[in-house]
């Protein structure tokens, strides 16, 4: 389920076998992270209260919601990828890159961390 709210994040803790978040619109990659380490406290209080195992909610985060698109080069890719897993989110989400927009990017960027960065995080 996607959720921000108190009431969705109730409801996800509740019904979801997974939570999917986008994070909030903000202006810097400082502030979504510390944005979602707040929101992801805030599910960890709403499972506790309902007394749910967290490792019983996939947690899915689309990383380009962020401020910064995760294909715009590997490196940016494995970075959001490492931080979204420290703050416990089990699987991101990224754009296919297109020629241009808010995804622009080279398919070679995908097919590098496809084949590269995604097997170190298994």
């Amino acid at each position: 389920m996607a959720a921000n709210g108190p009431r969705s994040l109730r409801l996800a803790v509740e019904y979801g076998a997974g939570w999917v978040t986008t994070g909030p619109k903000v202006e810097t990659l400082d502030e979504w992270w510390a944005a979602l380490a707040k929101l992801g406290g805030r599910l960890d209080e709403a499972l506790a209260k309902a007394g749910r195992d967290s490792a019983t909610l996939e947690r899915h985060l689309n990383l380009d919601s962020s401020p910064q698109f995760a294909l715009s080069s590997a490196g940016a890719f494995e970075e959001m990828a490492g931080r979204a897993g420290e703050l416990g989110f089990t699987d991101v989400i990224t754009h296919w890159p297109r020629p241009d927009g808010p995804y622009a990017g080279n398919i070679g960027v995908l097919e590098t961390v496809a084949s590269e960065v995604i097997p170190q995080f298994r």
